[in-house]
């Protein structure tokens, strides 16, 4: 999930992204559940983890889908929680 602003994915060649999956993780903490749909692109129920966070070449990423309004705010109190910001 790219979680960089729009001005910083412009200026730069990279993109700053929290880690997607569907397998399992042990400290659930700071996982928040995204399910598979057309809207998220995702082929099976899966997880983002919000403690693994990525800076990625964008030419390495690829566009599927988008979180919802929901999610997002969660992703955003899990990253304030995280970073104390």
């Amino acid at each position: 999930m790219v979680i960089s602003t729009k001005s910083h994915n412009m200026r730069r060649d990279d993109l700053v992204l929290l880690k997607i999956s569907s397998t399992p993780v042990h400290d659930n903490q700071w996982e928040i559940p995204i399910e598979s749909s057309d809207r998220t692109g995702l082929a099976k129920p899966s997880k983002i983890i919000c403690d693994e966070v990525r800076a990625v070449y964008k030419g390495d990423v690829r566009f599927i889908g988008r979180a919802g309004q929901i999610t997002l705010t969660k992703v955003k109190k899990k990253l304030h929680l995280l970073f104390g910001i």
